[in-house]
């Protein structure tokens, strides 16, 4: 499919995802989205071809260890939950390879999220990413 995002490529590339999920799976043939769930321990999620994923992350499950996340596609408004988490608990990097969503407040970490083979800090700061995913509804929270 041609408009996936390579290695490369960056959030930014990504369509508006704050618009209609349904009318734009309908426009794109997409008829089904998939929620993919974490528990305690290692989890490793795989999105899925041309559906829209959302990765849930509840507070109770985090237990200061790395998940790992594959096939995360931006222009499929793929996303990111997190239950019981705030925002000002959330920190976001990128390593040259991956990106990283760290959960925690000052030293203590209560959970790693490893974004696999995307770059969804693009030419922005940290912090701007951060805000960046939040306002285009790829990072959502929920108490």
């Amino acid at each position: 499919m041609t408009d996936k995002l390579a290695s490369t490529d960056t959030v930014d590339n990504a369509p508006d995802c704050q618009t209609n999920r349904l009318e734009q799976f309908a426009n794109r043939g997409w008829m089904t989205a998939a929620q993919h769930n974490t528990f305690a321990g290692t989890d490793r999620l795989f999105g899925s071809e041309d559906v829209q994923d959302t990765f849930v992350w509840r507070q109770q499950n985090m237990d200061g260890g790395t998940d790992y996340v594959r096939n995360f596609d931006p222009s499929e408004c793929d996303r990111v939950q997190l239950h019981g988490v705030s925002q000002d608990q959330v920190s976001l990097s990128f390593n040259g390879m991956h990106t990283i969503l760290r959960i925690g407040q000052g030293d203590e970490t209560q959970q790693i999220i490893q974004i696999e083979n995307v770059n969804l800090v693009g030419e922005r700061s940290e912090a701007a990413a951060l805000l960046h995913l939040i306002e285009q509804n790829t990072l959502t929270f929920s108490y």
